[in-house]
């Protein structure tokens, strides 16, 4: 990232269980608890309990010094194609309750729950951007037209994987902003694009999270000056964009 900032502490992700002969004792995360039957401290505890450690973590540079009022406004850029759609159940969620899209909107009803908490959702601007056939904004939002933005979020397209840059550029002139970007694969359009985007989000504070194997968008994101984070689990994908707007509030 090309502005000045603080690097903040690491952000733990995608965890395993604690093993004395990989992990040191200081990385266990003791509020992560699971039952493993070949548990290292099973000897002392007489239970098959272990904790966890991450496999992961990353840094996040932030401006210094923002106030409450001055935190960034935030926009989530979510690929809805259609491999973001299906799994788990279908009865009460149309795209699947173990979904990656599913798992996006849990990450998005986080951060703002996490914010409200803070007392700070009502004094930034939101906004949430899906790609796929075409690319469609909310357009920002006040904390007072939130049901707005969860609506749009409510309307995925599951089709193609392409990014409107136009759209983007019109969208993301709010500077700085802290931009999220969520997606399962390539950008088919991306060889038009690249040059675009990377002059694009320059002013930004921007996480792109790519979902399964490292692609070709990701690694010239990171060419770019983002921070680029690899999610094995779709299930990780909530806690990881939540912990990101977390690192951003611990600069305060």
């Amino acid at each position: 990232m090309n502005k000045k900032g603080l690097t903040l502490p690491v952000v733990e992700y995608g965890y395993e269980s604690y093993d004395p002969k990989i992990h040191r004792i200081n990385r266990v995360s003791f509020r992560r608890m699971v039952i493993d039957p070949d548990s290292p401290f099973k000897k002392k505890t007489g239970k098959i309990i272990n904790f966890q450690v991450s496999q992961y973590n990353w840094c996040i540079d932030v401006p210094c010094g923002i106030g409450r009022r001055s935190f960034p406004d935030i926009c989530l850029l979510i690929d809805t194609s259609g491999s973001m759609r299906d799994g788990g159940y279908h009865t009460d969620i149309p795209w699947g309750e173990k979904s990656g899209y599913h798992y996006a909107l849990l990450g998005l009803y986080g951060i703002i729950k996490y914010l409200d908490n803070e007392d700070i959702a009502s004094s930034i601007l939101w906004n949430i951007i899906n790609f796929s056939d075409t690319t469609r904004a909310s357009g920002w939002k006040t904390y007072q037209e939130i049901a707005q933005l969860k609506r749009h979020a409510l309307t995925p397209q599951f089709g193609g994987t392409e990014i409107n840059i136009d759209i983007l550029r019109r969208e993301l002139t709010r500077e700085p902003c802290l931009v999220i970007i969520l997606s399962d694969g390539e950008i088919y359009n991306w060889g038009k694009i690249k040059t675009d985007m990377e002059e694009i989000i320059q002013p930004h504070y921007v996480s792109f999270i790519q979902i399964g194997k490292e692609t070709r968008v990701g690694k010239d994101m990171r060419n770019f000056g983002a921070v680029v984070l690899t999610v094995r689990r779709k299930e990780d994908i909530s806690e990881l964009m939540v912990n990101v707007t977390k690192q951003v509030r611990y600069s305060l």
